[in-house]
């Protein structure tokens, strides 16, 4: 081991191995400068910490969806006050008593 000598390691081209990854059909792995005007925008969350932990699932239209959203949006309700309001509007509207509903709230 006494006549071990380190030998110099030399980088190789950066156009040799650009050519070679691309023969290959690596993918660089370098961010990619993208035009801020080009990407679109999030969609807003609909997340709000309210304590409710109970789920419904509603099998509909895409339409029927997309028109439930926009009015939550228009006020900038969540979902819950949406469905909470029309409730208490479709009680009022039969002149229902608010103890047989009152499970659905």
């Amino acid at each position: 081991m006494s006549d071990f000598t380190p030998g110099t390691s030399r980088k190789p081209q950066k156009e040799i191995t650009e050519t070679a990854a691309k023969a290959s059909g690596f993918k660089s792995r370098e961010v990619k400068l993208v035009d801020v005007a080009e990407t679109k925008a999030p969609e807003a969350q609909r997340r709000r910490r309210t304590g409710r932990n109970q789920q419904i699932n509603i099998k509909t239209k895409a339409e029927a969806i997309e028109a439930f959203y926009a009015v939550a949006d228009a006020d900038n309700w969540d979902l819950v006050k949406l469905l909470r309001r029309q409730l208490h509007f479709w009680r009022m509207r039969a002149k229902i008593e608010k103890t047989r509903l009152s499970f659905y709230v």
